[in-house]
């Protein structure tokens, strides 16, 4: 037990030096600016992590835009969330489509909407999840497994492991 609790103080520690020099960094760094946002966001650091995704967003980082969609998302204050995402679309984030997808989807439960971000996303980015978000969609709320099928086959033939995992699970 003592052996466990000293490596959770040492990762405790290291994750602190990480951002400890991540803050030392360049002020005009957008790109350590934004690490540094992300790593306090999973800190649970909410105000911090705004602080630093707005400085990067301000230096032209597109994906602090996106992050400052998910820190809104999370926190509940989705109309925000999608202005964000939408930003971040229109700077070709193309990864903000699936976010926007899941809030379509998730918050809204505009499902049609949800689709074609999901499909957007893909298309610009090729990220499987969307994919796989796009047969959970035809599973729950089209009641079409076949398609769903579909889907998550062509995510694993491009290489996504969740999809297979999925497939065996629930298509087997």
């Amino acid at each position: 037990m003592k052996e466990k609790r000293g490596k959770l103080i040492l990762i405790k520690k290291y994750k602190q030096m990480t951002i400890d020099a991540l803050e030392s960094l360049s002020l005009t760094d957008k790109e350590a600016l934004n690490e540094l946002g992300e790593r306090l966001f999973y800190k649970k650091e909410y105000q911090k992590s705004l602080e630093y995704f707005k400085k990067s967003a301000i230096l032209g980082n597109d994906m602090a835009i996106n992050n400052l969609g998910v820190l809104y998302d999370r926190n509940k204050n989705y109309k925000k969330a999608g202005e964000y995402y939408l930003m971040a679309i229109n700077k070709k984030c193309s990864f903000a489509y699936n976010n926007l997808g899941n809030l379509y989807e998730d918050i809204y439960q505009d499902y049609e909407k949800a689709k074609e971000l999901y499909s957007k996303c893909f298309k610009e980015t090729e990220n499987t999840e969307a994919l796989i978000c796009i047969a959970k969609l035809y599973s729950n709320y089209y009641s079409d497994d076949e398609k769903a099928k579909k889907y998550l086959e062509k995510a694993m033939k491009l290489g996504n492991v969740e999809a297979r995992h999925i497939l065996e699970r629930h298509f087997k």
